[in-house]
């Protein structure tokens, strides 16, 4: 079973849904829908699944808690939908011990610090040199509260990483900083894949060690399968090695899961432009709409100073 990635489906948030378009744009066969109304400490969380090719409300439930049992509302929410698709899908395992304790695992102990973290996420995602230093904060406020929260590791390493990708920070101190961060983080949490997609990163693009950063991502791979993350960023990787064909494969699995990713849909053409001129390239440019022109400019500038590189 594939669940479409945050990044895509976070794009429908708060608009006028026609579920049929959204199922069909996402690829998917049923769409969870949810809202979340809060009075002082007291919350209401109230959740949907429904087929939108059918227009059917699969399951629906309402939650009651306090603020308090934030993480108690997700297990709840997340054990409640498995036992919904298990009456519409077969194939699904009785049997998720393991997958629930890995959950527990990567959670926050202290609601406080897993609103830090979120904010530092949503940081991250805009991609700017002022928001990767606002998740930077974040990330560091939710250490200061629990030093043992590994996600919140990942995302440190995971703004130095982009800070020094894009030259907003001197890469020598930039990555340095990313890579021990991940590594702290894998110190935390050695289930934890996108620890070992956050030191690959940091492996391919800095320290040029190829053999060293596949294995980090095939660990990562391992560990977290469904993390888009780690098929994107591999990718460049094998743009590296010149494994185009490789690079291409990993790219369209990582937008087959998430579809409407400005940046993962202008890598798709970029793979194309890479692989060479006379081959036919899939059109991204209305799906990338969503980056802005200084991120393009500079995604353009790395890719062709690579593909300079290795054409040279």
């Amino acid at each position: 079973m594939r669940v479409t990635a945050r990044t895509s489906a976070f794009r429908f948030r708060s608009k006028e849904l026609d579920l049929q378009e959204v199922g069909e744009k996402l690829r998917v066969d049923y769409i969870l829908l949810g809202s979340v109304r809060r009075a002082g400490n007291r919350l209401r969380v109230t959740v949907q699944l429904v087929d939108p090719k059918h227009e059917y409300c699969v399951w629906s439930e309402r939650y009651d808690r306090t603020l308090d049992d934030v993480f108690l509302i997700q297990d709840e929410i997340s054990s409640d939908v498995v036992e919904a698709l298990k009456h519409q899908i077969s194939g699904i395992s009785d049997s998720g011990e393991t997958a629930w304790e890995q959950r527990k695992e990567r959670q926050a102990k202290d609601v406080h610090v897993h609103e830090d973290y979120l904010r530092g996420r949503y940081c991250l995602a805009r991609r700017s040199r002022e928001s990767l230093r606002q998740g930077i904060a974040f990330f560091s406020a939710a250490l200061e509260k629990d030093p043992t929260h590994a996600l919140s590791q990942v995302g440190l390493a995971d703004c130095y990483n982009l800070l020094g990708y894009y030259s907003e920070r001197p890469p020598r101190e930039a990555f340095p900083r990313a890579k021990a961060a991940a590594e702290q983080a894998i110190a935390l949490n050695s289930r934890l894949g996108e620890a070992y997609a956050s030191l690959a990163y940091s492996l391919t693009f800095h320290d040029w060690d190829w053999a060293a950063a596949d294995k980090a991502f095939q660990q990562g791979a391992r560990l977290s399968p469904g993390y888009v993350s780690i098929k994107h960023w591999m990718t460049w990787l094998h743009f590296a090695r010149g494994e185009f064909v490789a690079a291409l494969t990993c790219i369209r699995e990582a937008q087959l899961a998430d579809p409407l990713a400005p940046i993962v849909n202008s890598h798709v053409g970029f793979g194309a432009r890479l692989r060479g001129p006379h081959r036919p390239r899939r059109r991204t440019d209305s799906k990338d709409a969503g980056i802005g022109s200084r991120l393009r400019a500079r995604l353009l500038s790395f890719g062709n100073d690579l593909f300079r590189r290795r054409t040279a």
